[in-house]
């Protein structure tokens, strides 16, 4: 599955330029699994007899050994004037997808190079990635076969691999750390898969991360570069969403509290009392409750049932215009060894509708919010109480604030190449 981001050249079109320019011995080294990708005209999906079944885990086994025979087993020097990142991820979570793999390719084209993602569970079309590619990214893979044929494959090619994640799911201190209410099954499952990932990590040349804190904790466990690519405000946040509908149920301030991931509540904790208070001071305030990961009403007080409106994630366009019907958007994080890897990536979305965040100083949100200027930060239950308060203070406080918030997105988070978003080690790498 391509990300709406199509290979510049069909196949057969790139190998014939391939050989032009590295030869035909090049060429065929970067055969893929013909059968699976449909194109059998070649001599040697018909000499491997390709359309059989595989006698090998691995989908490339046959045509690795035919290679191997053949003395063309070895990719040919990559041409350094034909430069295409090849993305191979996992892709089941939208945001995650959103922000590191649709997000690269505004990277890799301001690098001047060609793009093309695939999601990991098709294999005819990362396979057909990795014969383009002059440097590959694998987002997020976990170990198994599939993996390794994809890195075993690379190596052949003579590719070099960058690993990209956004969480710690490598460090068994930050999964066990973490304050989230998932059920002991699925800590159970997260800290016995952490080593898994290390060692695919380890099989990389490079490794990308999205906040500073993340580079701390992968250079604790492996011996490898790595490199800051932070999540920025592209195209989709920089459009202008129109002017918001008003949120049903009357005149008075809103909030909006968006949750992607499930047992969120050990995040809500610090925000709980002040939020509650604030509700509770006017019936006519709301709050939204966006996505999953809480019950209907967030554990508050039920006596606030009514003034809470739980609304489900739509596609971003509508999750936007979710957010700007609020006054403010909250984004309480606890303060424990995962959440201190967290993007600002909230803050972003809040600013691209035009609307303030009162966040917790956790993470790498600090480096998006100016405190009392674009949004605010709260440590504790008193800063909580006294943020809402300024939102209270003055009818449009929370949309002037949004106004400076958006435009501090436009002006300093646009650039995919800025230093303050892309180490320039990571841009020499892709240069490479």
């Amino acid at each position: 599955m391509a990300y709406g981001v199509p290979n510049p050249l069909p196949l057969a079109t790139r190998l014939r330029a391939i050989a032009r320019e590295e030869g035909t011995r090049a060429a065929l080294g970067r055969v893929a699994n013909y059968g699976r990708i449909r194109l059998a005209q070649t001599t040697v999906g018909k000499a491997v007899g390709f359309g059989a079944a595989a006698r090998s885990v691995y989908a490339l086994g046959p045509t690795w050994q035919h290679l191997a025979k053949n003395g063309v087993f070895f990719g040919g020097e990559r041409a350094a004037a034909r430069r295409h990142l090849a993305v191979i991820a996992e892709a089941s979570l939208p945001q995650c997808t959103r922000y590191r793999v649709d997000q690269m390719s505004g990277l890799a084209r301001a690098c001047g190079m060609g793009f093309s993602a695939a999601d990991h569970r098709d294999e005819a079309e990362s396979l057909t990635a990795l014969q383009m590619a002059s440097h590959v990214m694998l987002y997020r893979l976990e170990p198994g076969a599939r993996t390794w044929m994809y890195l075993y494959e690379a190596r052949r090619l003579g590719l070099p691999v960058l690993y990209d994640l956004d969480d710690p799911l490598f460090s068994v201190p930050a999964i066990t750390g973490s304050q989230v209410s998932l059920p002991e099954i699925l800590t159970r499952h997260f800290a016995d898969a952490a080593p898994g990932i290390l060692a695919v990590m380890g099989a990389c040349d490079a490794i990308s991360v999205s906040t500073p804190a993340l580079i701390e904790a992968v250079s604790a466990f492996l011996p490898r570069p790595v490199y800051l690519r932070r999540n920025y405000a592209d195209s989709d946040m920089l459009a202008d969403i129109g002017a918001a509908a008003p949120v049903a149920g009357g005149p008075g301030l809103t909030l909006a509290l968006a949750s992607g991931s499930d047992g969120r509540l050990g995040d809500l904790a610090v925000a709980r009392p002040a939020i509650e208070r604030f509700l509770a001071a006017d019936p006519a305030r709301r709050l939204i409750l966006i996505g999953h990961g809480l019950d209907h009403h967030a554990g508050l007080d039920p006596s606030l049932l009514r003034q809470i409106l739980p609304v489900p994630f739509q596609d971003y366009p509508a999750y936007l215009a979710q957010l700007a019907e609020a006054d403010a958007v909250l984004v309480p994080l606890a303060n424990d060894p995962f959440n201190l890897c967290k993007s600002a990536v909230r803050v972003f979305d809040a600013a691209s509708a035009g609307r303030p965040v009162i966040a917790s100083p956790v993470g790498d949100l600090p480096a998006a919010v100016r405190h009392g200027r674009t949004g605010w930060l709260a440590q504790g239950e008193a800063d909580w109480d006294a943020a809402l308060q300024a939102l209270a203070a003055r009818e449009d406080r929370g949309r002037e604030l949004g106004r400076a918030a958006k435009a501090e997105l436009h002006r300093e988070w646009s650039d995919p190449a800025a230093a303050r978003v892309t180490d320039a080690g990571l841009r020499e790498w892709l240069a490479s």
